[in-house]
């Protein structure tokens, strides 16, 4: 935390210098040239934090966990905010979720994910923070809605990342108490020091009934400070990802000025997805005005719908926001990941280059075996290269698009949709077929470790491929989505050999 604003104060003075030495050349008003801004931002090192969804395996699966933060350190990215309230549930071992009815953890997840989340960032310098990204908003087919709708939880339906939901009122029945108790939880239990929150723990105006329950501002800062008391007692402080200034106030009562002055939050980094990839000016007019507001960061989109932006419009936006002393937060880093391909070097090196970071090539083995005794003795090892076969037990992540040799590839602006998410976009089609499977007798699902065995699903099932690892017996694994009539139902890992490819020249990558 010093350095970021050691970094952040730096840079502002130094705006602050730049337009007094122009006021001392020019009559009238102290006006930044945009070109030049963006730039003179090459020459240090841009600060850079990634927010972690739950999209394509990266914080369900254990591997997925060991890339997302192993990637995040060889590309310069600072910290990650990583999700851990989604859902219903948490990705992490929660009493509190377990005495309202809910889950322990989302049982998706395998393992604890913030225990190894918190592990990885310490062994290679990445800060992990928490983030609760749903806030008040449960899936209507939750067991904690269901456990909490008729003793005073109460709200209104509307579907949240596609998942028919419940956008809760905050101030009604014991969900205040539960969402306080949850966030202390993960200050005390793992050590937190900073937990992520965003606008969505409000009722938002445009929710139909909602607008009558919603108080205001005022109402809402006082309901925000008493909520996170606990969590601050036990020593974690809040950051607060949001709508800029006006629409925060408008649409969801979050006055997050005041915030700042009161305690309630102690950096904000309003989201500024809606500036189109081309409008330079119009974003850094607005990353501008939300400094002056007082934010020490700017979010900016890399997925996962299809109105992300490139590669290339990030690496001018982060530019242009760090030409301001603005941080940036990139939602969310993992599509990024995965579109990009990143697994080794050259990938480091040209998201590196694009985004202004230091790309980092010192890193210490994050294997089991090794880990321990490379930060003992303070020698970092080379940085793994991608291997096409991975010897168990510690299987490394390969690249999450990487299909059979010689199998066909449909166009690189092929459209494919997952069904757990919205529209994204690949260069493969990750639509694969059931085939072969038995009928019955062995089971066709089990988990990569020696997890329980998941359901039989029958033979022409069309599924969405995350990612490839092996199991405990050195058998290949695919973590996938079955696609049902009804609805998307998660599997977690699938026999490969069960899995064929479907022939883009005969079927599309849409379901």
């Amino acid at each position: 935390m010093t350095e970021r604003f050691k970094f952040v104060q730096f840079l502002q003075n130094s705006c602050s210098v730049s337009c007094i030495v122009a006021s001392l050349t020019m009559v009238g008003a102290c006006k930044r040239n945009l070109t030049s801004d963006v730039e003179s931002a090459d020459s240090r090192p841009a600060i850079i934090s990634g927010f972690v969804t739950r999209e394509n395996g990266y914080v369900d699966t254990a591997v997925g966990r060991k890339h997302v933060v192993s990637m995040a350190a060889r590309i310069g990215v600072k910290r990650l905010f990583v999700d851990m309230w989604s859902r219903g549930c948490t990705l992490f071992k929660s009493s509190v979720v377990k005495e309202a009815g809910g889950p322990e953890k989302c049982p998706e997840a395998e393992g604890d994910p913030l225990t190894d989340f918190i592990k990885y960032g310490k062994a290679l310098n990445v800060e992990i923070v928490p983030w609760f990204e749903w806030g008040n908003i449960l899936p209507a087919s939750s067991r904690l809605w269901s456990a909490n709708k008729n003793s005073g939880w109460s709200g209104f339906p509307e579907n949240f990342h596609s998942v028919p939901s419940i956008r809760l009122n905050p101030y009604e029945g014991t969900f205040a108490t539960f969402m306080s108790s949850l966030l202390r939880e993960v200050a005390v239990k793992y050590g937190s020091k900073e937990i992520h929150i965003c606008d969505n723990f409000a009722p938002h105006m445009r929710t139909g009934k909602s607008a009558e329950v919603l108080k205001g501002p005022k109402k809402f800062t006082t309901f925000m400070q008493t909520l996170t008391a606990p969590a601050r007692s036990a020593g974690a402080k809040f950051s607060l990802s949001s709508q800029r200034n006006l629409n925060s106030l408008q649409d969801f009562s979050i006055d997050w000025k005041q915030w700042l002055k009161n305690g309630t939050v102690e950096w904000v980094y309003p989201e500024l997805y809606h500036v189109k990839e081309g409008k330079l000016d119009q974003f850094f007019k607005e990353a501008r005005s939300e400094r002056e507001a007082g934010a020490v960061g700017i979010a900016i989109y890399s997925g996962p719908t299809e109105q992300r932006w490139s590669l290339e419009g990030l690496g001018r936006f982060v530019k242009s926001a760090q030409s301001l002393g603005l941080e940036t937060a990139l939602f969310d880093f993992n599509t990024l990941l995965k579109d990009e391909k990143a697994n080794d070097n050259a990938d480091v090196q040209r998201i590196s280059a694009r985004l202004g970071t230091r790309m980092r090539t010192d890193l210490p083995s994050l294997d089991s075996t090794s880990s321990a005794k490379a930060s003992s003795a303070g020698n970092a090892s080379a940085v793994p290269p991608p291997a096409p076969s991975l010897p168990p037990p510690a299987p490394i992540l390969p690249p999450p698009e990487n299909t059979n040799a010689g199998t066909p590839q449909p166009n690189a602006t092929e459209t494919v949709a997952s069904p757990s998410a919205p529209v994204i976009k690949t260069r493969l089609c990750e639509y694969m077929k059931i085939s072969g499977a038995p009928e019955g007798g062995i089971p066709t699902y089990a988990s990569a470790g020696k997890g329980p065995i998941i359901e039989y699903v029958g033979n022409d099932q069309l599924v969405y491929r995350y990612l490839t690892q092996l199991s405990e017996d050195g058998e290949s694994m695919m973590y996938v989505t079955i696609q049902t009539g009804a609805a998307a139902n998660r599997v977690r890992w699938l026999q490969a050999k069960y899995l064929v490819e479907r022939k883009p020249d005969s079927l599309t990558c849409e379901p």
